[in-house]
């Protein structure tokens, strides 16, 4: 048996992400449909148009080093509940905290982002109804009013959240994300990766409420 097959065989999964990366501006990209549409649609329509300025991104790797640059933020901070995570960490400010998505208050202060990114954790440890309206909590908690949430989940058995209807519960609520002119976008993945895009409300429509 070749190397390459051998190495196919102990490592299937790895090896079939290694097989899209490219290097890119310097950095090594997972070139994934719904990477691709992350990196070459929504990214820089926050950074260009948005103009998002204070960035949470909540989980990293070595596929998400280039985020930093691809945003451009004054602020861009991660979390992850993996230690060894760490080290994929690139936050301008350097700025990583070890921790989990459903004790964003234990490290963040309310209202501290004007964008906030979840992609690839719900269904990935955070899975059953109680989690996932505790994510939704949290995430809306460190949104200033009219930021934005980017949540991305594998539509799939065995990795399908279990619910998503506490994000359609304010203060956050769906929007049409201008690129695209729709809160949702499947990608064409094995996974049906899926994004869904959501704003929290400004203080005078809640307190129009």
């Amino acid at each position: 048996m070749s190397p390459i097959a051998l190495l196919k065989r102990i490592v299937p999964d790895d090896w079939k992400l290694y097989a899209r990366t490219r290097r890119i501006d310097g950095h090594f990209r997972l070139r994934t449909p719904d990477r691709i549409f992350l990196e070459e649609t929504v990214f820089p329509w926050f950074r260009d148009e948005a103009g998002a300025r204070d960035v949470l991104d909540i989980g990293c790797d070595w596929y998400t080093r280039a985020y930093p640059s691809l945003l451009r933020a004054d602020r861009y901070h991660t979390i992850d509940l993996d230690p060894d995570k760490a080290r994929y960490a690139r936050g301008r400010d350097g700025d990583h905290r070890v921790g989990s998505l459903l004790e964003l208050d234990q490290h963040y202060d309310a209202e501290a982002y004007d964008l906030v990114i979840c992609n690839g954790v719900l269904g990935w440890g955070v899975n059953d109804d109680d989690a996932i309206a505790t994510a939704a909590r949290q995430l809306a908690r460190v949104l200033r009013p009219g930021g934005w949430l980017v949540l991305g989940w594998n539509d799939m058995d065995g990795y399908r959240p279990a619910t998503l209807a506490p994000f359609d519960a304010p203060p956050l609520a769906r929007f049409a994300l201008p690129p695209i002119d729709a809160d949702t976008h499947l990608t064409p993945t094995g996974s049906r990766h899926t994004f869904r895009f959501f704003r929290r409300e400004e203080e005078n429509a809640n307190a129009a409420r």
